[in-house]
């Protein structure tokens, strides 16, 4: 039989909700695998007590054997990022400043997770504050890609997606930033999702950016995430019975430049046979070019770095030394910005984000690779960026690249596996569409999951690691 880690949400829940597969059992195998994996990977920062978790599971397998099934989140494992805050459990925010606090309410985003019936299994890591797309800043220590461990998982919500790669978690709940979802989803393998910006509350949440901080879904597959997200959104539901939308009927556009500027070869191999499947299919497919995209760019870090600063001044100024050195160095950089320069980040924001919209008139959803690059090495921070390997760039930049323009913007944007390099990591594909256009990223992605049949998450690929 299948090892029941290896099940999705899907498949788990509809066993328990026939009654076929307990709660317990489920929790007890979780709980197994963290103690295994867990000082490899360094997924986790807290772990709640086994007990208490094994006693929730029998209130699920309780309630749902009286007929109080909540629906498919009912006695499912779930792992939080530790910017979330967690009523009586542990929150760091991956740094000293904050390594013994405790909240005394749940984030809005936990709290629905709970009515849903959802096991919170504990908290994951994250780079500092949540401040690095690398995932190896951590007063708690780098987390270690699954498929290498000598690699990054990418960041900032790093743990959040090694645990749903290693078998650790079924779900998770990350922040996106400036790709803070998706780097590490496709670092890692998985399925991460950030909504438009706003669909979920971060009402207790620790905020990097109030103008640009996204709370979103990390699963293993494209389902998986569909019923997080049903979860977290208050007034909206992704309805899957018919969820596979026929290609042949999309019109994606693929917006050429920048987005695949210095792609290292097995990226554009990969994504490059996704176009060619969809054109194979019969989608219309069209090469595009997005306008004042180096604008968008620098407007985004502009508002990053002044309300980076700014929600952490006060500790800051209290104790710096208390930082790590790399996140010290970047919140320095928000002194810098000039007042005129953040309003003018802040007034063309609409116009901009009115104008990306507007081109989705005539196509469904844009398609770019989620990084232009590999998961380089932990600690790690330059990368050659052009093809002539002349000019070393920080890492930083380069991961970022793809996935900040959507969040400046607030777009929808998910990354899907797409591929794997020759070395045998992960390659993720992005799927970007208009406001509030969740429904047709999510047809599109169900879609292309269910084509590419990519296996990035094989129980072997998670079990490679325990020697």
């Amino acid at each position: 039989m299948t090892n029941i880690l290896q099940l999705s949400i899907h498949e788990a829940s509809e066993l328990i909700k026939e009654k076929k597969l307990s709660p317990v059992d489920l929790v007890e195998s979780l709980i197994e695998r963290i103690e295994e994996t867990n000082p490899l990977i360094n997924a986790y920062i807290t772990v709640r007590e086994k007990e208490e978790l094994l006693e929730e599971a029998r209130q699920c397998e309780l309630e749902i054997l009286n007929g109080q099934y909540k629906g498919p989140l009912h006695g499912i494992p779930i792992s939080i990022k530790d910017m979330i805050f967690t009523k009586d459990i542990k929150t760091t925010m991956g740094s000293a400043v904050y390594k013994d606090y405790v909240p005394t309410e749940d984030a809005i985003v936990v709290q629905r997770l709970k009515q849903a019936g959802a096991i919170i299994v504990g908290k994951v890591n994250t780079h500092e504050f949540a401040y690095g797309p690398t995932g190896d800043e951590s007063h708690f220590g780098p987390v270690r890609n699954p498929h290498d461990l000598n690699k990054i998982s990418g960041g900032s919500s790093s743990g959040s997606a090694a645990s749903i790669s290693s078998f650790t978690s079924f779900g998770s709940i990350g922040t996106d930033t400036g790709g803070s979802i998706r780097i590490p989803a496709s670092f890692c393998g998985v399925v991460g999702m950030k909504p438009t910006y706003g669909k979920v509350s971060r009402e207790g949440v620790y905020a990097l950016s109030w103008n640009l901080d996204h709370i979103g879904p990390i699963t293993r597959t494209v389902k998986d995430n569909i019923l997080m997200y049903n979860a977290l959104v208050e007034s909206e539901e992704i309805h899957i019975g018919d969820y596979v939308k026929e290609l042949n009927n999309l019109k994606i556009a693929i917006p050429q430049n920048y987005f695949f500027d210095d792609l290292d070869e097995d990226v554009r191999v990969s994504v490059n046979g996704v176009v060619n499947l969809l054109k194979e299919i019969g989608a219309t497919v069209e090469i595009i070019k997005i306008p004042l995209l180096d604008e968008v760019t620098e407007h985004q870090k502009t508002i990053l770095r002044t309300e980076a600063y700014a929600n952490n001044r006060e500790n800051f100024e209290r104790d710096a030394s208390l930082f790590g050195v790399e996140v010290r160095e970047r919140l320095l950089t928000g002194i810098e910005v000039k007042g005129h320069e953040y309003a003018l980040a802040l007034k063309r924001k609409n116009e901009l984000t009115k104008q990306c919209n507007a081109l989705f008139d005539h196509f469904d959803v844009f398609i770019t690779p989620t990084i232009p690059i590999l998961p380089p090495n932990i600690k790690e921070r330059t990368v050659r960026t052009d093809t002539e390997n002349k000019d070393a760039g920080h890492i930083r930049w380069t991961i970022l690249k793809n996935t900040s323009p959507f969040n400046y913007l607030g777009l929808p944007a998910i990354s899907i596996p797409c591929g794997v390099s020759t070395t045998g990591l992960p390659i993720g594909l992005q799927i970007i569409s208009k406001s509030n256009n969740e429904q047709v990223i999510y047809e599109t992605a169900l879609a292309l999951e269910e084509k590419l049949n990519i296996e990035t998450t094989k129980w072997e690929i998670g079990r490679k690691i325990v020697k």
